[in-house]
């Protein structure tokens, strides 16, 4: 254990007040309000017939929030969009890992999350704030681009039938 020191305790209470106000800034906003980064691919998503989003954040390095897709679809689509996942990452077109995984709404109705367990390992990172800012915005915003031209280009199955 380290020894209390006043330098240690003001670093302390400013990065926890930067914290703060840093989750006041994103948490303060309306939530139809979705981050730009992401906002190109949660229209897309909502552009198919049989997809809602539900909720999506862009990823932010300074709040630890990785980046994802949280919506409801129809199997077949979600198949399909697994399927040119893995087919992008075996063509190496993504700079991260990403997942699809079903889940249940408040309702017990099934829905689904597109995130990256590597995002969401890495933004616990303290390296990762400095990568952040120097390449990962970039590989985060290609990997989002490239996943909606996955949904644009789309095989038969993800021409989605209504919910």
């Amino acid at each position: 254990m380290r020894p209390y020191t006043p330098i240690s305790s003001i670093v302390c209470a400013i990065r926890t007040s930067f914290t703060q106000w840093l989750h006041r800034q994103h948490l303060g906003r309306p939530y139809h309000v979705i981050d730009a980064h992401i906002v190109a691919l949660v229209q897309l998503m909502n552009s198919h017939h049989g997809i809602c989003t539900v909720a999506s954040c862009q990823g932010h390095h300074l709040g630890a929030r990785p980046p994802y897709v949280y919506f409801k679809a129809t199997t077949p689509f979600v198949q399909a969009l697994e399927a040119a996942l893995r087919d992008a990452r075996s063509k190496q077109e993504l700079n991260f890992y990403w997942v699809l995984k079903g889940l249940l709404d408040e309702n017990c109705q099934l829905t689904f999350l597109l995130s990256s367990s590597e995002l969401d390992e890495r933004v616990y990172s303290i390296f990762w704030a400095p990568y952040m800012f120097w390449r990962g915005r970039k590989a985060i915003d290609q990997d989002l681009h490239t996943i909606g031209r996955l949904i644009s280009e789309g095989q038969p199955a993800m021409t989605a039938r209504p919910l």
